[in-house]
């Protein structure tokens, strides 16, 4: 997973954009984007671990997927194993989250028993006034 810029005004509102690259063998299988604010740790689920703990921004995530500030966050893989997926901060957002790191991995579940078959490497975002 790519993630471009490394940081978002608070105050001006802005988009990181995530570039998924999974692999061909995964093409078309189903791809959740997933977050937290821990910077160390993982989670692992079935036989899978995921670079994130699964703390309340994680369940966030999850729960927000497809909305106003994840977009295309849930969907599925193309023929070459990719998506693309962002984050959107709305400009005014809470200046009290100023100096937080958020950081994003996604998993890949089978498309026929949903089981979760891989997840991606870490990103970062930091959320600036």
């Amino acid at each position: 997973m790519q993630a471009s810029p490394a940081s978002i005004s608070l105050s001006a509102g802005g988009t990181q954009d995530w570039t998924l690259d999974a692999s061909v063998s995964l093409a078309s299988s189903i791809y959740l984007v997933l977050g937290t604010m821990s910077p160390s740790a993982q989670t692992t689920i079935g036989h899978t671990a995921i670079p994130l703990v699964a703390d309340a921004y994680f369940f966030f995530t999850a729960e927000n997927a497809n909305g106003a500030i994840y977009s295309q966050s849930l969907g599925f893989l193309d023929a070459s194993g990719d998506a693309s997926s962002s984050l959107r901060v709305a400009a005014g957002t809470d200046p009290g989250l100023a100096g937080w790191d958020l950081y994003h991995a996604f998993v890949v579940y089978d498309p026929v028993t949903l089981v979760v078959v891989a997840a991606s490497n870490r990103t970062s975002v930091r959320l600036d006034l």
